[in-house]
């Protein structure tokens, strides 16, 4: 099974603001087709409980393929979506026992969003690709893209393009010594 970050960040390394708003990063024009491309290449999205209820405040729910969403907090859909409609499921436990889970259904390529989880699959080295979008701009203070790990992790460059006159993506291959 691969794990996949496909996130974006400001150049201080910030994915929201203090109080968890991303507004600095949506109000941007963005290329749709880098994300295009990852998307057609995952089965399925796991996020976190706070990027779950920033998206679920969205117009339209933006995604055509199964959602998990691991949270210790959320017993019931909020009432503005129905679940079974779109294919979201709450999911539970570490984020070993979360992918075992997601492998036992059939999944084999994961797109993971929401910083703190993020940081959880990171620190249990389970994530095997990142695409980062850097965006110029410095938020000054927020919720950082990257925590503490254990132990250092090694990426290699896969390739690094410019999108906008303010936008960058880099895509990063997880090193593991054999």
């Amino acid at each position: 099974m691969k794990v996949h970050v496909f996130i974006a960040t400001s150049l201080d390394g910030f994915i929201a603001t203090r109080d968890g708003s991303i507004d600095w990063l949506t109000s941007l024009p963005c290329p749709e087709t880098p994300y295009k491309e990852f998307w057609s290449k995952v089965d399925c999205l796991l996020m976190g409980r706070e990027t779950f209820n920033t998206v679920s405040e969205f117009d339209k729910w933006p995604y055509d393929k199964p959602v998990f969403v691991a949270s210790r907090s959320i017993t019931g859909p909020p009432e503005n979506l129905n679940y079974k409609t779109i294919g979201i499921e709450i999911v539970k436990g570490s984020p070993n026992s979360i992918l075992d889970n997601l492998e036992k259904k059939g999944f084999e390529s994961i797109y993971l969003d929401g910083g703190v989880l993020i940081q959880d699959f990171l620190r249990a080295d389970l994530v095997d690709e990142m695409y980062i979008n850097v965006v110029g701009r410095l938020l000054g203070a927020g919720r950082r893209l990257f925590g503490e790990v254990i132990k250092t992790l090694e990426f290699e460059l896969v390739s690094a393009e410019k999108l906008t006159d303010s936008m960058s993506m880099s895509h990063w291959r997880r090193r593991r010594s054999e």
